[in-house]
């Protein structure tokens, strides 16, 4: 109704040249009337422009850390990230917009770019969001001028290359109501920011989520955070108490303080009686506490609560049921023994439950309490997650499972859970069904087929039978993971049958496919994991098969009679190809690759070993010898407290670990020199590559949450006196330190703990191990490593390659280039990753490396 002033019209078109923009967004930045233009917005009576909106309208999937989330990650938005986001500069002239109220340039690739020092301009600025924009440098100090904003957000979650020396300017923010700096590196603000935002009236919300925050938190004389309702200071490194004030807020209504080093102790109870409190999350924490204590409190209003990572012991009492706000419980990883209430039928709003990792006996309730007080008439109406894995519950599956019609995750492996599976062609939103490792009979209902949204199928190492027929998966087109191994299963399809999916990975291991080589793999051409052991397959293995499988990371066919001659060379991509127990014969082939375990014993072959064959030797493990006893026992034993969602550890069974996967002995003695348990399909992290134009390959992020291991590392491992090789990258062994007992394996030369989890200290007696080579403790994610010094390295007297990139080294001191330098093998082809640290050291340091290559 108002043409735009044509002054700011002028800014706008001369701050648009300086953009970059790949996705043609300003397309419609034509004409006389910016009012029009999108992302503007003018005051209705004056119009001056009052609003630039240039957010990503798709930003990639960023943020916190979810890792309990047991559902695949929706990676489109990820994919239109590149195509939407702008880059290039900033003009100045935009300060010519002096009604400016609101500005947003969130997830945007603004890199190297300093956040401009012209921001303190606009005194009517209200709004700013420069989240995830790719500036870096230090956040400029006149942002305090804005003396009438009241939103702030700054966050970086991927490069923490944004950094505050001090939060004094934060005083200056009168109006501020928001506050997100996560991310950004406070690492060297002192001890006195709780203060300074103490002089904020009118703060709401605090967000400083990875912030390298450390030390203590202090106490204000006077605590002016009336109107504070949401505080986030998780994924630190503070090392104290949980301060008792921030607990007395009574406007408080949320809290994350998890995995920052704040421990609360035995669980201050004032939290359940605050009056407004509805979201709390307290993941590795506290000491101990009993549950009955903990859920005997008011909760009045709790909605999302999370215990995870603690050490709760003791029954979950009935009074869990009274909490009926709940939409969030999240009690993963403690030591809750007992059975679970059948009050629990009172939580009527809960959408996610998560009891995994604990002691829970009896069975799950066949019958739930307090149903009759849900509108609904089924109990449970708005679950969608029920993670009740790697308990010992028993008894038969309820048949209220088949009821809960928003359920997207059924989790409920590694458990001693009897009886037949009860119909669950009700459950159309079901994503991901988990049912291995229990003692399940019976066989799957053809009502599975109605499960159109399944992705993640797996019924794996229970007492199931009868026929597995098409129609079983007339309707599964979304279906990537399907394991039915360690069943009896009879699988009866036709020879011309192409199924609806397009599998990645498919364990049929032990079903009966009683036929000649299955013909309907033709068309699974996205597989990686293929095993069919023990599946009464016969005859010669087609050419299309060897052709498909260039994509094949894990191939075990053994224990069927399968005939003819392999291809020579056997070209393959995977790593572990078990051919073993077959008819094959002729000429022992070459593999195209060096391979992490070969077998191809037990068959027919003739002729000579290929002499090619020694050139892999040390990457191909041939079976010809059987492992030690005792290494085999420590195995065992370590993998016992393990959790693996992805059945990766389905192999580690017989007597001879040699063969099992992840495992390399060696060729003579029979001892294991590798274990090589690293996430096959991590996440999409690591340093950002701004300039690359194509859309990430996102399926890895999708499957790491399935493929990741957790749990205990048991010292039983340092039993393999002879180990080399140790890789346990991209796992989540959350909140454990680096073992100390890491130090044990004198003859270690490769040892890669990225992007695992750990937390803590680094334990300096890894500079005993006088033989490694290799040493990386990347954390790109959480920076919750810290070192007190690099007096450990010198030790490293082999070293040729360190990572620590996200490692907090900020109280190392000036030294740590005289430290390094005292490691001879270290030359400047090794990638040295060292993180917040004085760049005129880095530069020092890079000089010296390249003197002594």
């Amino acid at each position: 109704m108002v043409d735009c002033l044509e002054s700011d019209r002028e800014a706008l078109v001369d701050f648009r040249k300086g953009l970059i923009d790949p996705g043609n967004r300003f397309s419609t930045w034509q004409g006389t009337n910016c009012c029009q233009w999108q992302g503007i917005l003018c005051d209705g009576r004056t119009g001056a422009v009052i609003t630039v909106d240039l957010h990503n309208p798709h930003p990639p999937n960023v943020g916190k850390m979810d890792l309990q989330n047991p559902l695949p990650s929706d990676s489109s938005a990820s994919d239109r990230y590149g195509l939407w986001n702008l880059s290039g500069e900033l003009r100045p002239s935009l300060t010519a917009l002096k009604s400016l109220r609101y500005l947003d340039l969130s997830f945007n690739t603004f890199s190297g770019i300093p956040i401009p020092s012209f921001f303190d301009s606009w005194q009517n600025l209200q709004y700013l969001n420069l989240s995830n924009a790719g500036f870096s440098g230090v956040i400029p100090p006149n942002l305090g001028n804005l003396t009438r904003l009241q939103y702030l957000d700054v966050t970086d979650y991927d490069l923490h290359v944004l950094n505050a020396e001090n939060l004094d300017w934060v005083t200056g923010l009168v109006s501020l109501k928001y506050l997100a700096m996560s991310g950004v590196n406070l690492s060297v603000i002192g001890s006195n920011w709780v203060g300074q935002l103490n002089k904020l009236p009118h703060l709401t919300e605090l967000h400083l989520y990875s912030c390298l925050l450390s030390g203590s938190i202090s106490s204000p004389i006077s605590v002016n955070f009336t109107s504070l309702a949401v505080v986030d200071l998780s994924f630190n490194i503070f090392n104290s108490r949980f301060p008792a004030w921030l607990a007395n807020i009574s406007s408080l209504v949320s809290i994350d303080v998890s995995f920052s080093g704040l421990n609360v102790g035995r669980f201050p109870h004032v939290f359940s009686e605050l009056p407004n409190l509805r979201f709390l999350k307290l993941v590795n924490t506290f000491n101990k506490a009993r549950c009955s204590k903990i859920f005997t409190g008011s909760w009045k209003k709790i909605e999302v609560l999370d215990l995870s990572f603690n050490r709760l012991y003791g029954k979950l009492p009935a009074s869990l049921g009274n909490m009926t706000s709940l939409t969030y419980l999240s009690l993963y990883w403690n030591d809750i023994q007992g059975r679970i209430p059948s009050s629990i039928g009172k939580l009527c709003n809960l959408k996610y439950l998560s009891l995994r990792f604990n002691n829970l006996t009896g069975k799950i309730p066949e019958f739930l309490g307090g149903t009759v007080n849900c509108t609904s008439e089924t109990p449970f109406p708005s679950l969608e997650v029920i993670v009740l894995s790697s308990n010992q519950l028993v008894g038969q599956l309820p048949n209220w499972l088949g009821s809960l019609k928003n359920l997207a995750v059924l989790d409920l492996e590694y458990n001693s859970l009897q009886g037949p599976i009860p119909p669950l062609g009700n459950l159309k939103k079901l994503v991901v069904l988990k049912l291995s490792e229990n003692e399940l009979n019976g066989t799957l209902l053809d009502s599975l087929q109605h499960l159109s949204e399944l992705y993640l199928l797996d019924v794996s190492n229970n007492h199931l039978t009868g026929i597995i027929s098409e129609a079983h998966f007339s309707k599964l087109s979304k279906l990537k993971t399907l394991d039915l191994s360690g069943n009896s299963f009879i699988l009866n399809v036709t020879s011309f049958w192409v199924p609806p999916f397009q599998l990645e990975s498919l364990y049929i291991s032990s079903c009966f496919l009683n036929s000649s080589f299955p013909v309907w793999l033709k068309s699974q051409s996205d597989i990686i994991y293929l095993h069919f052991s023990n599946a009464s397959v016969s005859g010669i293995v087609p050419d299309w098969f060897w052709e498909m499988s260039a994509n094949l990371k894990d191939l075990n066919a053994s224990f069927n009679q399968l005939q003819g001659r392999l291809p020579n060379p056997l070209k393959l991509s995977a790593v572990v190809l078990d051919l073993s127990s077959n008819l094959f014969e002729g000429h022992i082939p070459l593999p195209s690759a060096p391979l992490w375990l070969l077998d191809l014993s037990n068959n027919q072959f003739s002729g000579p070993i290929p002499n090619r064959l020694g050139e892999l030797a040390c990457n191909v493990n041939a079976q010809m010898v059987d492992c030690l006893e005792s290494d085999r026992e420590a195995l065992v034993d370590f993998r016992k407290g393990l959790i693996d969602p992805g059945n990766r550890l389905s192999t580690w069974q017989g007597t001879n670990c040699c063969q099992w996967q992840g495992i390399l002995c060696d060729g003579r003695t029979g001892a294991v020199i590798t274990v090589d348990l690293h996430n096959p399909h991590p996440p999409n992290v690591g340093k950002m590559d701004l300039q690359n134009p194509l859309p990430s390959d996102s399926s890895a992020s999708d499957r790491y949450g399935f493929w990741n291991l957790s749990g205990e590392l048991r010292p039983s491992l340092t039993a393999l006196k002879s180990l080399r090789y140790l890789d346990l990258s991209f796992n989540t062994f959350s909140g454990i330190p680096i073992p100390s007992f890491f130090d044990s394996w004198q003859n270690l030369q490769y040892l890669n703990l990225s992007n695992a989890g750990f937390s803590g200290v680094i334990p300096p007696n890894l500079g005993n191990l006088t033989r490694l080579q290799y040493l990386d403790i990347t954390d790109y994610d959480l920076h919750v490593l810290s070192a007190e010094n690099l007096d450990w390295v010198t030790g490293l007297v082999s070293l040729k390659y360190l990572a620590m990139s996200g490692v907090n080294l900020s109280v190392i001191g000036s030294n740590w280039v005289g430290q390094l330098n005292k490691l001879p093998h270290l030359t400047s082809c090794t990638y040295i990753l060292v993180s917040y640290l004085d760049p005129f050291h880095l530069l020092s340091l890079l000089i010296l490396l390249h003197l002594q290559s």
